[in-house]
């Protein structure tokens, strides 16, 4: 049944779609002889454009990306955040003291992994039972 409702869609289309013209008993098609050129903008819908697409972009770099990455870029620094003229250079010191230097880090992470653990636990558990009970 899909296939005939298709086949006379298809039908419906292909008939719409041919601009026939009865020249002296024969029929020809003006899409034979002619190309069909895209349609351009027009400025008014050009500048409508621009505003729609052109100004939320730029809000969003200027709000998200450039903080992002400058403050990638501030964390291979030395900053107390009060003078911009204080900025040292650290490299990868600021890396290297967070993941050897800071036993907070350590037991915030173990403590992270232990809880993702017993949500992975308990999630699977959770899907065994439903299983069970059906």
């Amino acid at each position: 049944m899909a296939s005939s409702s298709f086949t006379r869609f298809r039908a419906l289309i292909l008939r719409s779609s041919s601009n026939s013209v009865e020249i002296g008993g024969a029929a020809s098609t003006a899409t034979d002889s002619t190309v069909r050129r895209r349609r351009s903008f027009s400025p008014k819908d050009r500048l409508t454009l621009t505003a729609f697409v052109g100004i939320p972009t730029a809000f969003h770099i200027l709000l998200v990306w450039v903080p992002a990455i400058g403050t990638i870029g501030l964390s291979f620094t030395f900053w107390s955040g009060i003078h911009i003229s204080d900025i040292k250079w650290a490299g990868l010191q600021n890396y290297n003291n967070i993941f050897t230097g800071t036993p907070v880090f350590l037991g915030c992470y173990l403590a992270q992994r232990y809880l993702a653990s017993m949500v992975w636990i308990n999630c699977n558990s959770t899907r065994h039972f439903a299983c069970i009970s059906n």
